[in-house]
């Protein structure tokens, strides 16, 4: 597909997905109020979405490279980081990641439809221990959150090294 004549917003766009309500569930919202105290150029922009993902399909589809935290859930110890692009989520976690029922594929292709954009999506994937009903992070998820949050501050450092 071509691309559209559209102007980009930014090159760099993180969005943390949960529910706060949902104890590890607010594990991207919990990582992006941390990434959001560091110092970024204009070029990135880093959001709290919570569960409304398709509430910001404009900046979606304005945005070169999207970042997305979000818990995800697979069996692994909890705290486990999984990394993957886009094309390598498995049909099996597919439902895990959605958005109020939208799955985050149908979310990206919809902005990818309209814009062309964005062009790579990289999902961090943080394992739970529980997602019920709770104000606060699990005390393993609480213990690894500045570690989720450097790894994923070291990852966005390299990508703003590559773009400039």
């Amino acid at each position: 597909m071509d691309t559209l004549n559209i102007d980009l917003k930014y090159e760099i766009l993180v969005l943390g997905i949960g529910n706060t309500l949902c104890g590890d569930d607010g594990i991207g919202p919990s990582v992006v109020n941390l990434l959001q105290k560091q110092n970024w150029p204009d070029t990135v922009q880093i959001l709290e979405v919570g569960t409304a993902l398709l509430n910001h399909l404009e900046i979606i589809g304005s945005t070169r490279h999207l970042f997305i935290i979000d818990a995800l859930r697979t069996g692994a110890k909890p705290g486990t980081i999984h990394r993957f692009h886009l094309e390598e989520l498995a049909s099996s976690l597919e439902p895990a990641i959605t958005s109020h029922g939208i799955p985050l594929k149908q979310v990206i292709a919809l902005a990818q439809e309209q814009t062309g954009f964005p062009v790579k999506v990289i999902i961090f994937g943080i394992e739970p221990l529980s997602l019920e009903l709770a104000t606060e992070l699990s005390p393993p998820i609480k213990a690894t959150l500045s570690q989720i949050t450097a790894q994923i501050t070291e990852e966005l450092n390299r990508w703003i090294i590559c773009m400039n």
